[in-house]
């Protein structure tokens, strides 16, 4: 070694890689430095870094170990490691390693480092220096990834190989929020098992961190971590015209697998909205187009026309009756806007008739033509339009009670005007008096109906 100028350094970064022994072996690689050596670090698990140039501090491997936790730190390729420099003539390299490999087979490496003449100088801890007993974590299990919102298992392995049983406190923290704070004993020569759970809500790449602290002050605390990624949840924005619209909608996104932002137009957050490109989908629930912030048209335009997501309900104040028509939110809509479209609607109307049947009408034949016209009144109203009729002569009477043209059409065409003085007292008066009340009685129901 003493007659190497440049030193390429693997180091096994895996999980079962103890972190103090692996600064300690690190360091001592570090030593050769200040003999004229140059560093050069390539870390290594299930998967190989490229080569790190030293820089001006000395290497961490706590650092070291988090800054490439993506190359599967679960596992150990040892091959995959050696397979780097076995093929470049005369290398030299120092190995930092426990030798422990779950994945590739370094045996089948070894024939082409001889052929090649590689010298590799490992690196072990001394075994004068290995504890006798200890009270420690021995492993720290968790998935490298969560479905979003759903808690995942993780799992806390404590072995004591003292003679005596040991107390301590447990802190298992992901993030910064502690899912595990608590004493647990093991027992002597045994191993101790925790399992605890995510925290749902946290998204993206995090740290599970375990950390053991034995009551006994002659064991130092020990710890692990993880990298945990929680599958990030869609974001979607709602944007209502009123609150009533709001409720139900926000009750039911916000049950499922979205990040909900919601608000109304009354609201003065509503102006807060800057950019819409980190949202997976906007909502427009019932919002008019000029509540909208200063510029939203325009702006949701080019989000759609970038593969954003856009959806209008209707309602009052939405599609036309929104004022959407010729803006640019309408050209990114799969549909035409119309204006809004009132219909006129025809009142039911109520004829009365009052015919003069006295002696004068005969002359001319003036009561025939008033016979012919009444009959035309009736043909030409709507079967809800309401028809009566009422002659007069030395008493009026009446000749048609008031009704609804359907039903009474054809006895009113054929109605004759027989007079109160042809008639029964009561049967003619009576009548004409109820006749009067119904139309009354339909003339408030109109007015309380009519708009």
């Amino acid at each position: 070694v003493e007659e190497l100028t440049d030193l390429e350094v693997l180091v096994d970064i895996s999980d079962s890689m103890d972190e103090t022994r692996g600064q300690e072996l690190l360091d001592q690689a570090e030593a050769l430095v200040d003999q004229g050596f140059r560093l050069a670090v390539r870390p290594f698990a299930g998967e190989v870094s490229p080569l790190l140039e030293r820089g001006a501090r000395a290497f961490d491997y706590a650092s070291l170990k988090d800054s490439w936790s993506q190359l599967n730190i679960g596992s150990s390729n040892l091959e995959g490691a050696l397979s780097e420099v076995a093929y470049r003539k005369d290398a030299r390299l120092i190995l930092i390693s426990d030798g422990y490999e779950t994945k590739g087979d370094s045996n089948r490496i070894l024939p082409v480092l001889q052929g090649n003449k590689v010298q590799i100088f490992p690196l072990v801890r001394s075994r004068e220096r290995e504890p006798q007993d200890s009270v420690r974590i021995t492993q720290l299990y968790a998935p490298f990834i969560v479905p979003a919102k759903q808690e995942a298992e993780v799992r806390i392995a404590i072995e004591n190989s003292t003679a005596a049983e040991q107390t301590g406190m447990l802190l298992v923290k992901h993030d910064d929020k502690e899912l595990f704070n608590e004493r647990v004993t093991i027992g002597s020569a045994s191993e101790y098992l925790v399992t605890t759970e995510t925290d749902a809500s946290l998204e993206g790449i995090k740290e599970i961190v375990a950390t053991f602290t034995p009551d006994d002050r002659q064991y130092p605390p020990s710890s692990d971590k993880r990298y945990i990624s929680g599958e990030e949840r869609e974001k979607v924005l709602l944007l209502n015209g009123v609150s009533q619209d709001e409720k139900h909608l926000k009750d039911a996104l916000s049950k499922q697998a979205y990040r909900l932002d919601s608000y109304t137009s009354s609201g003065v957050r509503l102006n807060e909205i800057k950019d819409f490109s980190k949202y997976s989908a906007v909502i427009l629930n019932n919002i008019p187009l000029e509540e909208l912030p200063l510029g939203s048209a325009v702006k949701l335009k080019r989000y759609v026309e970038g593969g954003g997501g856009l959806i209008m309900l209707g309602g009052n104040k939405s599609f036309g009756l929104g004022g959407y028509i010729d803006s640019p939110i309408e050209e990114v809509l799969p549909i035409e806007l119309l204006p809004p479209q009132k219909e006129k609607k025809r009142l039911n109307v109520a004829v009365q008739l009052v015919l003069d049947k006295s002696g004068s009408m005969k002359q001319g034949g003036k009561i025939n033509y008033a016979r012919l016209a009444a009959k035309e009144v009736v043909k030409s109203l709507k079967s809800n339009d309401y028809f009566g009729l009422i002659a007069f002569d030395d008493e009026p009477f009446v000749v048609q009670a008031m009704g609804r043209v359907g039903q009474i059409r054809a006895r009113a065409i054929r109605a004759r005007m027989i007079s109160c003085t042809q008639r029964e007292p009561q049967t003619c008066f009576q009548p004409l008096i109820w006749h009067w009340k119904k139309l009354l009685e339909y003339q408030r129901e109109e007015s309380m109906s009519s708009y």
